[in-house]
């Protein structure tokens, strides 16, 4: 089982429509996807199941229960075929004040989540697993951060934004070499906000500084994947495809999942998988 966490410690890169996208366009190739909401604002719930984030269902399962009950399964939930997640919840940042109540030690409760999700692994349920997470550094954070066993950084053609990438990865690294997490940096996802000069020459920098950890294909910004936020991710008609619009919003994306699969040496597309 494969856990991807796409982030950064910047909010308005884009990482929670990267991560919807991805996890549809996985599902789309027949591979088992669980998508956990770690975020308290909900936008990753809300986005993939176009439901309001008031909905009774997630006040009765989300990743808050999962921790209060330390039961992740009880609290997944189904999307579509090939799709389920765990809605996020506002009370995910009482985090550590609900582990100080449980018998876990300071020093093991980075391990929270990636013990949560063993179980889950066990049973073969999933291919993948794409976390999507707040941007900034908590003990939360840190803990979802060890349970992923690949990292994409996500980052915009802006200043802001390619300042965090080296903290970012040297704090992966220090996960893996102070508490001997077993992960991998996949690469660095790079978006692009317009076509200025100043935003190419962002790009050339990235890419000229940590070479071949840069995806090739660099998403555009669409206004069409902009509505999605709202409207939630597009279904194909009765023949499989997208209309005209959506195909040409998400074409990079599909590259980019290319890119992705091809790095962790898998097939771009498996065999649908039926329960």
């Amino acid at each position: 089982m494969i856990v991807i966490l796409n982030a950064l410690y910047k909010g308005g890169i884009g990482k929670t429509t990267q991560n919807v996208i991805l996890t549809n366009q996985l599902a789309e190739r027949g591979y088992r996807v669980l998508f956990i909401d770690f975020d308290p604002q909900m936008s990753g719930t809300r986005y993939l199941s176009k439901k309001s984030t008031e909905d009774a269902l997630f006040q009765q399962k989300n990743i808050f229960e999962a921790v209060k009950m330390d039961d992740l399964e009880a609290n997944i939930l189904n999307l579509k075929e090939n799709i389920d997640y765990v809605a996020g919840n506002e009370f995910i940042n009482l985090f550590e004040s609900t582990l100080e109540g449980k018998d876990i030690s300071v020093d093991k409760r980075h391990l929270y989540f990636k013990s949560l999700l063993y179980p889950i692994y066990k049973k073969g349920l999933y291919d993948f697993v794409i976390m999507d997470m707040s941007p900034t550094k908590s003990a939360m954070n840190i803990a979802v951060m060890t349970t992923a066993t690949h990292h994409i950084v996500n980052t915009q053609s802006e200043v802001l934004s390619i300042e965090m990438i080296q903290k970012y990865i040297d704090d992966i690294i220090e996960l893996q070499t102070r508490h001997d997490v077993q992960s991998e940096i996949l690469g660095i996802s790079l978006g692009m906000r317009d076509r200025t000069k100043l935003s190419r020459h962002a790009v050339t920098l990235v890419q000229q500084y940590f070479g071949e950890l840069v995806f090739k294909t660099i998403t555009k910004r669409k206004s069409r994947i902009s509505e999605y936020a709202a409207t939630g991710y597009p279904e194909k008609n009765n023949r499989g495809l997208y209309n005209v619009r959506d195909s040409e919003a998400l074409a990079q994306h599909r590259l980019l999942t290319d890119e992705i699969l091809t790095r962790l040496q898998l097939p771009i597309a498996k065999r649908r998988w039926t329960k």
